[in-house]
């Protein structure tokens, strides 16, 4: 538990730390397997007792994290992420969050730190186990000979599926319960061996050969293994089998007598399953609130309100709840756990909302206005790249490129539709985001790049009165930017300084080509981008809420400073290949400052793309850049 807590805090102090949940699942499966064995034995094995015993383990813990994390949760999360935190506490009530993080994302996702209830992925595995197993002990239990070498073939069956989907699918193999079911299956024959009391004998050089093995394959797992590698796979046999090795050696082991047993080890233990559930969610909350790279006093200060709250847990809900011999609390803790469920769906479905101020929900609205396509019925797909028809006559002019040209169909559709002017005419837009208007550029995970300048001169050809394009993109995204390494053009990072050449080169051939076969060629510089300029900048964060500041003053000179280069490099180039130059900054800007928000609006959703709805109504300098 500790090399998982400190994974979780400090990853690259300790990179394997997260395979502290295999050694989880063997102990697991040893622990409750030697129970249930001991039970059946005896002749007294009873399913009410064995849930109960369950129940009173697992459930009080839980509902104290549970709680605190919604009560905490709804202060400090905006409403989306309120509601998905909601979510998976509705699927906790029937331990399916592994299902439903599974579905979402992977637990090496950067998102996954920001799911407070994410590492409840594990305590839904273990019970799903322990739902199938005793079942299926019990069937075997009838001959006691075909045990153990069954118990061999289901972990066997599971071992192999998991090596398998380690390679064809890494999220299953990590997620689910079959994949996984070696690991309880491994304590389960260990138990299955050592259910007649042996196990308690040790102490001779082969006990401690044995220990000193499983603690170096311990020291394998924590240490060799990266999160890069496909996990679990048979790398996850070296926790597993390591935690084995320990037990097997016998209590009489140097390991075991001397490390193991003692007291602040075995106190480590007893508060082992509430600091579990308290760090993540600790963790989770201060990098949400601090919106990044996380401090490690912070971290420390996280991990010690864990630490708190898993020994007042312990002490006060835990232990007297599970000892109390009263019979109404098995009943409570359904009643309670159901209940919980119950909340997590009512603030899934926004029942129960988040404490959020009515300004910072105003603002998540503009944030969330980003539908640029919203209404239009006339969009297809050409090799990953979209064309979109507006209007009912004939196109004859064509807006091309990225998503900032998306960005303006909102207002294209607005003056297609209402403006007297363009009756009996269309538009038509090729675009797609994250692809750029320059040839020969390329991108791996992005194979748009390769078929927005083909599609673009197929639906020239198509539409042969077109007579007028435009071509807007993020040109400060692909150019002179040095860390831009992902798109490349002649085998050359395009941020580098051959690369930006090349890809200006490639565009001014663009452009004079078209200019030379008679089309009018506007060249549009982007709108004013700055993370400054977008609503998100004014939520500011804190470990008591949310706060919205007002907008700071930003200056139209700051912006054409920083990207002067940018600014310079199109101006250039349409003068060179005797396109137009169209610069929509005097139009966002006033009295020397770049336009914020208009009527109390924001006019953007993120520090670069202008808003679907300011689009639509107050874009009009777009009017103008249409063949009439």
């Amino acid at each position: 538990m500790l090399g998982v807590v400190t994974y979780h805090a400090f990853p690259k102090a300790l990179r394997g730390g997260f395979a502290g949940v295999d050694i989880f699942f063997a102990i697991s499966g040893y622990l409750i397997s030697g129970i249930l064995y001991k039970k059946l034995r005896e002749g007294r094995f009873d399913f009410g007792e064995f849930y109960a015993r369950r129940i009173r383990r697992i459930f009080p813990s839980l509902l104290v994290m549970l709680g605190l994390s919604l009560l905490y949760g709804r202060l400090v999360l905006l409403p989306e992420e309120f509601g998905q935190m909601g979510r998976h506490i509705a699927a906790g009530a029937l331990f399916i969050q592994n299902f439903v993080f599974w579905k979402e994302s992977g637990y090496f996702d950067t998102s996954a730190d920001l799911k407070p209830m994410q590492h409840l992925w594990s305590l839904a595995v273990e019970e799903q186990f322990y739902i199938i197993f005793p079942l299926i002990l019990i069937l075997l239990w009838k001959r006691p000979r075909n045990l153990l070498p069954a118990m061999l073939v289901l972990l066997v069956i599971s071992f192999c599926f998991n090596l398998v989907m380690s390679i064809q699918g890494r999220e299953s193999d990590f997620f689910l319960t079959p994949y996984r079911a070696w690991e309880f299956l491994g304590g389960t024959i260990l138990a299955c061996w050592h259910f007649d009391g042996s196990h308690q004998v040790g102490g001779d050089w082969k006990s401690e050969a044995i220990s000193v093995g499983g603690l170096l394959m311990l020291l394998i797992g924590f240490l060799a293994v990266d999160r890069s590698d496909p996990y679990p796979g048979w790398r996850a046999l070296f926790p597993v089998c390591g935690t084995l090795m320990i037990i097997a050696s016998g209590a009489g082991a140097w390991i075991n007598r001397k490390v193991l047993s003692h007291p602040w080890v075995v106190w480590i233990g007893l508060i082992s399953y509430p600091l579990y559930l308290f760090h993540w969610p600790a963790l989770s909350f201060a990098r949400i609130v601090k919106g990044g790279a996380v401090s490690p006093v912070i971290i420390g200060g996280a991990l010690a309100i864990a630490l708190a709250l898993a020994v007042l847990t312990y002490y006060f809900v835990e232990k007297p709840i599970r000892f109390s011999q009263t019979s109404k609390i098995i009943p409570c803790l359904i009643l309670a756990y159901s209940i919980m469920g119950g909340i997590g769906c009512l603030v899934w479905q926004g029942v129960i909302p988040d404490s959020q101020p009515e300004e910072v929900k105003e603002n998540l609205k503009w944030i969330s206005d980003r539908d640029y396509f919203a209404g239009l019925d006339s969009v297809t797909e050409d090799g990953n790249v979209l064309v979109t028809m507006i209007g009912h006559g004939i196109p004859r002019t064509l807006f091309l490129g990225d998503s900032h040209m998306q960005q303006y169909i909102p207002r294209l559709k607005r003056i297609m539709e209402t403006d007297s002017r363009f009756h009996g005419d269309a538009v038509v837009c090729v675009t797609k985001e994250g692809a750029p208007v320059i040839p020969g550029i390329t991108r791996d995970d992005w194979p748009a790049c390769k078929s927005l300048i083909p599609v673009f001169f197929k639906v020239l050809k198509t539409h042969s009165q077109i007579s007028e394009v435009v071509i807007a993109t993020q040109w400060n995204r692909y150019l002179f930017q040095e860390n831009q390494r992902k798109y490349r053009i002649a085998g050359i990072a395009v941020g580098s300084k051959e690369g930006t050449e090349e890809a200006i080169k490639g565009l001014k051939h663009l452009v004079s080509g078209l200019v030379q076969n008679g089309y009018h060629v506007t060249l549009m510089q982007n709108p004013p981008t700055d993370y400054l300029l977008s609503p998100k900048d004014r939520m500011k964060r804190s470990f008591l809420g949310v706060q919205l500041e007002e907008y700071k003053p930003y200056p139209a000179d700051r912006y054409k400073n920083k990207y002067s280069q940018v600014i310079n490099a199109i101006e250039k180039t349409a003068r060179e290949s005797g396109a137009i130059l169209f610069d929509p900054l005097p139009y966002l800007c006033t009295n020397g400052n770049c336009v914020n928000s208009l009527d109390g609006a924001a006019i953007r959703f993120d520090e670069c793309h202008l808003r679907p709805g300011y689009v639509r109504e107050h874009a009009v300098f777009l009017d103008d850049l249409i063949k009439q």
